[in-house]
């Protein structure tokens, strides 16, 4: 376990996984929660699989949440109860980070684990 995470890390990755299991069913897709944590540890929003269509993503599902440019966002933390995808299968559009990672609006994102069938993804941090 990394010795860095904190019990309130570990609350809302709690709370991620939570929203995960309330995901609509899909035989084809996993059921993924997130949580977004501003830079004064107060939750902003939260997200899941499948909350407004059927191709959703958790962490745009969140993220859809915010007007462009919301400087809630700067210093804000995304927790995710699986790694955001890299690539995307359900719709010909850019992955669910596109962007995310090149901006100073959400500067960390942390995950319970890996996507069994994803190869890397450089920009988040496991943090159980």
């Amino acid at each position: 376990m990394n010795a860095h995470v904190t019990d309130p890390d570990r609350a809302h990755l709690r709370r991620a996984i939570d929203l995960a299991e309330q995901c609509p069913p899909s035989r084809t897709a996993f059921s993924v929660g997130a949580v977004i944590i501003g830079g004064d540890g107060i939750l902003l929003v939260t997200g899941r699989s499948r909350e407004t269509d059927p191709r959703d993503h958790a962490e745009e599902a969140a993220l859809a949440k915010f007007p462009a440019g919301d400087a809630r966002l700067r210093g804000a933390t995304l927790y995710s109860s699986l790694e955001p995808c890299s690539t995307r299968a359900s719709r010909p559009r850019p992955p669910s980070f596109a962007g995310v990672d090149d901006t100073p609006s959400v500067i960390s994102v942390q995950m319970g684990r890996g996507a069994p069938d994803q190869a890397e993804c450089d920009f988040l941090k496991i943090v159980v």
